[in-house]
């Protein structure tokens, strides 16, 4: 969406869930929205991980030798799905390191293409998709143009669905 707060968050949630429970689909939900996550807390109630997709996108730049284990990122929701399931990558640990992590993301490849926001990004969604094997991956990625919504409308996505009020000023956007 190109404005906050016309309930984008809220929606992916809403459809995971409902895609767990009537219709038995294993799903993933991916917190993208970087700088304001809400994913992670709407799905995960209590449960506080200690890793998600900012510590993704630092740690797998370091160490190619030894692949991040999933596990530490993949956390299941507590809410009742029916036959299936809700797993969710929230944003990271919403702790006082956060914003020093968010800082060391280099969104662009200025340092090494090939550790891009955008190709490490692939290789985590590459990864969701063969070692969790969901049958939906959901990605939830905050308002307005910028270099992660571009990235996951780019390539990144089978579909793309924007949210937005009908107005003068999104239209515009």
């Amino acid at each position: 969406g190109y404005k906050g707060g016309v309930g984008r968050t809220t929606t992916l949630a809403g459809f995971a869930l409902f895609l767990a429970e009537e219709h038995a689909k294993n799903v993933i939900a991916v917190d993208l929205d970087l700088e304001a996550p809400g994913l992670g807390p709407m799905l995960l109630d209590d449960a506080s991980p200690d890793l998600g997709v900012v510590d993704f996108l630092i740690e797998e730049r370091l160490d190619r030798s030894t692949p991040l284990s999933l596990s530490r990122f993949l956390v299941g929701s507590p809410f009742p799905t029916g036959k299936g399931s809700v797993r969710v990558v929230p944003a990271g640990a919403l702790d006082r390191d956060y914003l020093e992590k968010l800082g060391r993301i280099d969104a662009q490849g200025l340092a090494d293409p090939r550790d891009s926001a955008g190709a490490l990004l692939q290789r985590l969604l590459e990864r969701l998709r063969s070692e969790a094997r969901p049958d939906v991956i959901l990605l939830d990625v905050r308002a307005g143009l910028h270099d992660i919504g571009g990235i996951s409308l780019s390539g990144l996505s089978h579909l793309e669905l924007i949210f937005a009020v009908h107005s003068d000023q999104s239209w515009a956007g």
